[in-house]
């Protein structure tokens, strides 16, 4: 996904001394942009990677096919992920999972991923005992890696490499998950996995993502049922498979149908690269660029709804089909 970064254009006179800002490349650095990054771990996770495994599909030209997962069973008790991508020789896996921001996708809003953190947040999650696998097939070779943390520090050890002709290109990443942790992975699943489509093969028979009823859907905007407002959704954005809460918007930037509008529970669709996001993908950076995107998205729903409804009442043949429609939909959205 492009990337809004700015810069500070600045003039400066009479310097005696010009240094510039660095990371420190320690323990504390790399928790910070892994296990800290992140306040909901495994739905992090789950997110992060399914997105990479999307986006390796895309790359792949394979979009339609599934990519696979494996949620934590109590004879099974392991996450896995596996695409059918590209795969990755030996220098990109460096180059992308050995380097923290290393990314290939900044330049392409086909693209989910663009910050080059994703790879790592298994280090997120400290049951796995601050380890995971790396399979990667690419061009007839599978080579395996495991990323680790020693004091702090993570490190990729290629672990062996043999000759697969045949076998698709792909990744596979793979950690254990503590028993006590299995239900968790399976719900933080459901909620993760929401906007996937094609829905990855999971080994969980049944397994049905959490998704939304909508009283009213249109191409950019959704309006859901009371009852999932009460989950405590409020305006969400969804870009790229990826939902977020859109937050609370100074009223000083709004008018009062934009104040009613941001009341409701609506899903509002966007396109990759529309929104800025927060490094964790878990909230919106609300910088001037994705307000406005936000409002004006607003402003269409105020516009588009009361035509919706006109429609929809215009094509009642009788009294009371309209009426039951307008009371179905006033209490499914009273809040």
């Amino acid at each position: 996904m492009k990337l809004e970064i700015q810069g500070t254009p600045t003039v400066s006179t009479g310097v005696e001394e010009e240094v510039s800002f660095e990371f420190a490349n320690n323990a504390v650095a790399f928790d910070a942009f892994s296990s800290k990054l992140y306040t909901d771990k495994s739905r992090a996770i789950i997110r992060e990677l399914s997105c990479n495994a999307y986006d390796a599909h895309i790359a792949a030209g394979v979009a339609e096919r599934p990519f696979e997962i494996h949620l934590p069973t109590q004879h099974e008790p392991h996450f896995s992920i596996n695409d059918f991508g590209t795969g990755l020789n030996h220098e990109d896996m460096k180059a992308l999972f050995a380097l923290y921001f290393g990314s290939n996708k900044r330049d392409d809003n086909r693209f989910i991923g663009a910050l080059g953190l994703g790879s790592k947040s298994p280090f997120a999650y400290i049951g796995n005992g601050g380890s995971y696998s790396i399979i990667s097939r690419h061009e007839g070779t599978t080579r395996m890696y495991v990323a680790s943390k020693t004091d702090g520090r993570p490190k990729l050890q290629k672990v062996g490499e043999m000759p697969t002709p045949g076998v698709p290109n792909g990744i596979e990443i793979k950690f254990a998950v503590e028993t006590r942790d299995i239900w968790e992975w399976e719900n933080k699943a459901k909620l993760a996995l929401e906007f996937f489509d094609p829905l990855p093969v999971t080994n969980i028979e049944g397994f049905e993502p959490t998704k939304q009823t909508y009283v009213l859907r249109t191409t950019n905007w959704a309006l859901r049922t009371q009852a999932q407002t009460a989950w405590g959704y409020g305006v969400r954005a969804v870009m790229g498979k990826v939902q977020y809460q859109v937050g609370n918007i100074d009223v000083s930037r709004t008018n009062p149908v934009q104040q009613k509008v941001l009341q409701m529970p609506i899903d509002l669709f966007f396109e990759l690269g529309d929104l800025d996001f927060a490094i964790s993908r878990e909230a919106l950076e609300m910088k001037p660029r994705t307000i406005e995107n936000i409002l004006r998205a607003v402003d269409n729903v105020y516009e588009e709804f009361i035509y919706t409804v006109k429609e929809k009442i215009d094509v009642c043949v009788h009294m009371w089909e309209a009426r039951l429609m307008l009371y179905s939909l006033i209490n499914s959205t009273t809040y």
